[in-house]
């Protein structure tokens, strides 16, 4: 069911603007494009659309999604490129990770 701008998508949004994480509501300038998934034969309307800039700004979307009752229903788009769209689900959270978080740091650990 989606969530359109419940309290607890609201205090979501909310919480990721205050951190520096890009937030896209629908309606906003910008939704339309960043909603848009690679196979144009699929259309997907997320509630909103988060665009993190650190991996600090995914662990606060997804604490947040995960304590609110019921959960938030997140996807999550790397590259973008599936056939199915399954990136994006209709009144979803979709964390879009290909926006502004572009490199891969390996940090090996001693086990």
């Amino acid at each position: 069911m989606p969530h359109d701008m419940n309290g607890a998508l609201k205090g979501l949004v909310e919480a990721a603007r205050v951190a520096g994480c890009a937030v896209i509501e629908r309606g906003a300038s910008g939704y339309e494009a960043a909603s848009r998934v690679w196979n144009g034969a699929v259309r997907r309307r997320p509630s909103v659309i988060l665009q993190p800039h650190t991996t600090e700004h995914v662990c606060l979307v997804l604490r947040h999604c995960r304590a609110t009752c019921p959960p938030l229903d997140v996807t999550v788009r790397g590259g973008g490129h599936g056939v199915t769209g399954a990136c994006a689900s209709d009144g979803a959270v979709l964390i879009d990770l290909g926006a502004h978080l572009t490199r891969v740091r390996v940090v090996e650990r001693a086990v």
